[in-house]
């Protein structure tokens, strides 16, 4: 009998794995319920007339074992606050202190006195501090990073919009809190949003800015599309968002994210924080970040700004006009696309960073950390 339990616990916590997908739980979950009403079957009726009964409740009890074990482990696809999700295993140290400001948390790491300007990293939506994390672990000996995670992204609290405002206010008051001299803000998609937004507002409290995969007004006009089109298809999209079933919802995250992040195992562990958010949040901070248009005021920018664009053959972009050519010419395609997403930016540079996508800090992290260690290399002491 221990030995038929002890293969159960086995099989259970195989097929019960919270790391399988959503879709194949769910058919684990199917068969897990058959599986537990057999072994009930089997030890009420088979057992009392088999000629070995106690083989056949050692049985029973095995497949009991592998039914309720796996039913508990895949549980999590069936929890609406995503607390069965796994999160993504590679850490860096405790940050020196947590600061709350508005609807902004900002984890400090390295020391306030640090050689090298402060960093204010500032993350896509529905992503925390975490997708920092090699960044955190790159300039923390000689920079003082605060990596900022907003209300409702990534298991924090949510908090009523709006939601790019709150950000931007937040940002400023660390600034003066912090007594921060020049930092450099540092935004990815979202992020990168508030960034632009920031060093067109208060362009003397900053000593630059890098964007991450972001342009100034995203997503853009589409052919023929009028700004009315793109403003209702915003909000159509951003009512999507909110209302969608769970199991919807969740397997588009996953779907979406795994066409923004190179390595398979990368993107399950951003869909797995990602839907650790308060999807209100999510909609509610998309639409206001696309129905804002930054572009009008790149000419007030008087800081270096840096844009750094991925450059991936298997990003959604991609199109037949794109793969036909060489990688030389799809780089500068990308560059040239960027700079014409910035008219007036007297300041702007853009790097282009192959073989990776949305992600680029988690696809290319040294090359990342290259160019953002560059660029800092250029500003006044």
């Amino acid at each position: 009998m221990l030995t038929f339990a002890a293969l159960g616990l086995a099989f259970s916590s195989i097929f019960g794995s919270g790391h399988l997908p959503g879709p194949l739980k769910l058919v684990i979950v199917l068969i897990d319920i058959l599986v537990v009403f057999g072994a009930f079957a089997a030890f009420r009726w088979w057992a009392p007339r088999s000629r070995h009964p106690s083989f056949v409740r050692a049985f029973a009890l095995s497949a009991a074992i592998i039914g309720l074990g796996g039913l508990t482990l895949c549980s999590g696809i069936f929890s609406k606050d995503q607390s069965g999700i796994a999160l993504a295993q590679t850490q860096v140290t405790a940050p020196a202190k947590t600061i709350s400001i508005g609807n902004m948390r900002f984890d400090m790491y390295g020391a306030q006195n640090a050689p090298g300007p402060a960093l204010i990293l500032i993350p896509s939506l529905s992503m925390g501090s975490w997708e920092w994390q090699s960044t955190i672990g790159a300039f923390s000996n000689d920079h003082a990073v605060y990596a900022a995670t907003m209300s409702g992204f990534d298991g924090a609290p949510a908090s009523p919009p709006p939601y790019v405002a709150q950000a931007d206010t937040a940002v400023m008051h660390l600034v003066s809190q912090e007594n921060l001299k020049q930092p450099v803000l540092i935004g990815h998609g979202f992020g990168g949003h508030i960034a632009i937004r920031l060093i067109e507002e208060h362009p003397d409290a900053f000593g630059g800015a890098v964007i991450v995969d972001e342009t100034p007004y995203f997503p853009p006009l589409a052919v023929g599309q009028t700004p009315q089109d793109r403003a209702q298809k915003i909000a159509s999209f951003s009512d999507a968002i909110a209302s969608a079933p769970d199991w919807i919802y969740q397997d588009q995250t996953r779907s979406t994210i795994a066409t923004l992040v190179t390595d398979p195992a990368r993107a399950g562990e951003v869909a797995d924080h990602s839907l650790r958010s308060d999807r209100t949040t999510l909609a509610g901070a998309m639409s206001e970040m696309s129905m804002e248009d930054l572009r009008p005021n790149l000419a007030k920018i008087d800081k270096p700004l840096l844009v750094i664009a991925p450059v991936s053959q298997q990003a959604p972009y991609m199109n037949d006009q794109l793969r036909a050519l060489q990688p030389a010419q799809l780089d500068q395609a990308i560059h040239d696309y960027y700079v014409s997403q910035y008219p007036g930016a007297r300041t702007l540079t853009v790097l282009t960073i192959d073989n990776s996508k949305d992600f680029v800090m988690l696809d290319q992290p040294d090359l990342f950390n290259q160019d953002l260690r560059a660029f800092l290399s250029t500003l006044p002491k």
